[in-house]
């Protein structure tokens, strides 16, 4: 079935704000649990929404393994000790094998190769010493994140061609969707960009005292009970 153009944008939005809110908020849970431990995890996400280049999103986005793509994948193979080909190739084959590490599906390793080849263009082109407007540079950014949140949502290519065909405005205009989906898409995209990583929150700007920590605590439990009414939600990252 044809997908309309606003809502072939609303899903890809929708599940890029669904994957990130999910998996930046269970690497706090850690942390948080990982405080209570006298254990201090590392960060995972730094507001990767707000990035400006594809190389800032990956600095950003899942850091942990970024950093082990990097350190057992990207030097070893070259790194920027090599010429621009082999630097590309190093590039490519890093986030090839990195989408696949998230799954044997050919759906992932599309996403793997297309950040891989949007990340050596974006090196390509700051070794160039040109730079892009922030607006155009954020734009083009989320562009491929979200049209690669689509390939790695997709349970095959045909799916896939059929999201990213409605996207493209193949499928026509027709949507869906009302308008108070849209706006919680809205809403979410706005924290999601503007709004403070969950650990500055908690630790940076608020620095709660314990018996304050433990009524905040005592009232994220009861929101969590009410609004999940008793339903056994897995993680979707828990997946991979």
């Amino acid at each position: 079935k044809a997908v309309g153009l606003v809502d072939g944008w609303a899903a890809g939005l929708a599940f890029s704000l669904q994957i990130f809110f999910d998996f930046s908020g269970y690497s706090d849970m850690a942390m948080g649990l990982g405080l209570m431990l006298g254990l201090m995890l590392p960060v995972n996400f730094l507001a990767p929404y707000r990035a400006t280049s594809i190389r800032e999103f990956w600095r950003r986005w899942h850091i942990t393994l970024s950093r082990f793509l990097r350190d057992y994948l990207y030097i070893p193979l070259g790194g920027n000790r090599a010429g621009p080909r082999r630097r590309a190739a190093a590039t490519v084959v890093t986030m090839l094998l990195g989408g696949l590490w998230h799954g044997a599906g050919w759906t992932f390793v599309a996403w793997g190769g297309l950040h891989g080849v949007a990340l050596a263009v974006n090196q390509r082109w700051s070794e160039t010493g040109r730079r892009c407007p922030a607006l155009a540079g954020w734009l083009l950014t989320m562009l491929v994140v979200v049209v690669g949140f689509v390939l790695f949502r997709a349970t095959g290519f045909g799916a896939a061609a059929t999201m990213l065909g409605g996207m493209a405005g193949f499928g026509g205009l027709d949507a869906v969707l009302g308008g108070s989906a849209w706006s919680l898409i809205m809403a979410a995209g706005l924290v999601a960009v503007f709004g403070p990583a969950a650990h500055q929150v908690a630790v940076e700007k608020l620095n709660p005292q314990p018996l304050l920590a433990v009524a905040v605590g005592l009232g994220f439990v009861y929101l969590l009970l009410e609004i999940g009414g008793g339903r056994n939600t897995e993680f979707i990252y828990f997946q991979f």
